[in-house]
């Protein structure tokens, strides 16, 4: 019936389909939309979710970071993306850093889930995790700047006043 049907369509024509052309459309036009600056030596983009009629909203974040960090080879990229009650969720990724955070070094570079758990330990209702080149965090929008000088510290640490 109609699963037979649809394991014979791929996922690029699934994604054709209405509603998912639209959604598509709108996500991709946010990703072009996207700007980043230079902070510190990080690349900062904010964005916010994309509201979606059919369902929730579509969250942007993470393939923006993808995107920015592939188009920015050796830089750390930090997409900020807003959430409900004044809390942001901070999708970062890096090519490797210079000095180990978390007391944990990775090779090539620092563990970036670990630095961002270590940077939003002991913030109420904060979490942070990832793996070496790829993590995020939710947290307070009031403690970014917390969180950003902690991967600011990572990636510069000789640059960065503690």
């Amino acid at each position: 019936g109609q699963v037979g049907a649809l394991a014979k369509i791929g996922p690029g024509e699934i994604l054709a389909v209405e509603p998912f052309a639209g959604r598509r459309k709108r996500f991709q036009r946010a990703l072009d939309e996207a700007s980043a600056s230079d902070e510190n030596g990080l690349l900062l983009a904010e964005v916010a979710p994309i509201p979606d009629e059919a369902g929730p909203p579509i969250r942007i974040a993470s393939p923006l970071a993808n995107r920015l960090s592939g188009e920015n080879p050796g830089r750390i990229v930090i997409v900020i993306e807003a959430q409900e009650n004044d809390r942001v969720r901070l999708s970062v990724r890096s090519p490797g850093g210079k000095a180990a955070a978390g007391g944990k070094a990775a090779a090539g570079g620092f563990d970036l889930g670990a630095l961002l758990a270590d940077a939003t330990q002991g913030i109420p209702g904060a979490d942070g995790t990832g793996h070496e080149r790829a993590g995020s965090a939710r947290l307070p929008r009031r403690e970014m700047a917390r969180v950003l000088a902690a991967i600011a510290r990572a990636n510069h640490p000789e640059a960065v006043a503690r």
